[in-house]
């Protein structure tokens, strides 16, 4: 909205120019200063509320989209760097705006899941916890939870002769067989105390497909924390798909909004026509602008529509003047589709 009045700024100082009986609603300078601020402030929360509505990202962003907003309003509140010049009364609401934030982001910190999904990122692992105040403690404590929660330990290789035929490939690499797995070091704490991959951020490449598609190709060498990756990185950040799901009203306003298109055609006239109903009785919706013959979309096959409407009494004639042309009924599909309640179940 304030960006649509920034547009229509000349607009609408014409507008009050021309009827002096609202002056009084005239926006001074002053106003369009503090309309600016207020949409630079929004404009973080707006991009972050697209982001996971279109892009449905998992819960690995989750933690830092709300300490990024918590760290943008607090710099807000104390005006620094470019908010220095932000009038004092936008600290005010901010400030609300902060301790609504901080009841989110105390269940964050109340809950490792959110730090458990924000190590899976190969390219990032421990790196943004560790910038935070207690990010060791964190640390500790998840890859503890994570040994305790997926921990596979292997059996030993049995040894008794396999009578099974084997080939020529597994008889060279039978000499070399281990009796036992290696079991002292856990995949996890293998992947806690490796570098990072070297791989470089695409700016035109989905960060998040390639997390997915990082832990498919690497899901042998770590089992227990591609295990980890499968169960958290299905978690949605929000829950906007749920919400499409479960919504009563999504056959008729999502998946078969195309059935509205239908409402499209009903803006005709109400014509009694003799090319109507066979007795020429019944009043049928006729499409405005419309060639003779056929209806575009649903083609020539298909009753006229009749009208619910009683005719009028007395003279029902209302043929068109002469030289005017007389457009064709709409014609609807001859089985179309009921929309039926939607059951997830």
């Amino acid at each position: 909205m304030i960006v649509r009045a920034e547009e229509c700024h000349r607009q609408l100082e014409d507008t009050v120019n021309d009827d002096p009986d609202i002056e009084a609603l005239r926006l001074t300078p002053s106003d369009w200063r503090q309309l600016s601020d207020i949409k630079n402030i929004l404009a973080p929360f707006n991009e972050y509320t697209e982001y996971v509505s279109r892009d449905s990202p998992s819960i690995h962003m989750a933690a830092r989209m709300f300490g990024e907003l918590r760290s943008i309003l607090l710099t807000i509140k104390e005006r620094r760097g470019e908010w220095q010049k932000v009038s004092p009364a936008i600290t005010v609401p901010v400030s609300d705006g902060i301790s609504l934030l901080e009841k989110y982001h105390d269940c964050i910190k109340d809950n490792d899941i959110y730090y458990i999904a924000s190590v899976l990122d190969p390219r990032i692992k421990t790196k943004w916890l560790k910038t935070l105040p207690d990010g060791e403690k964190i640390i500790d404590r998840i890859r503890e939870f994570l040994k305790k929660a997926y921990s596979t330990p292997k059996q030993p290789v049995s040894t008794t002769p396999s009578t099974n035929w084997k080939s020529f490939e597994y008889r060279f690499l039978e000499a070399f067989q281990p009796t036992q797995y290696n079991v002292a070091e856990s995949d996890i704490d293998k992947y806690f105390d490796t570098p990072t991959i070297s791989t470089g951020f695409d700016i035109s490449q989905s960060q998040s497909e390639f997390i997915r598609n990082w832990w498919k190709a690497n899901m042998l060498e770590f089992s227990c924390m591609a295990k980890v990756a499968q169960d958290h990185l299905a978690i949605p950040a929000a829950e906007v798909d749920i919400e499409r799901l479960f919504n009563g009203g999504r056959d008729v306003l999502g998946i078969r909004r195309f059935s509205m298109k239908v409402l499209e055609h009903y803006d005709g006239s109400l014509d009694s026509s003799e090319n109507g109903s066979p007795d020429g009785s019944v009043p049928v919706i006729r499409r405005p602008g419309t060639l003779p013959g056929a209806h575009p979309q649903f083609g020539s096959s298909g009753p006229c529509v009749p009208s619910r409407r009683r005719p009028p009494s007395g003279n029902t004639d209302r043929s068109p003047p002469h030289g005017l042309r007389q457009d064709p009924p709409v014609r609807l599909p001859t089985n179309p589709e009921p929309v039926q309640p939607f059951n997830p179940f």
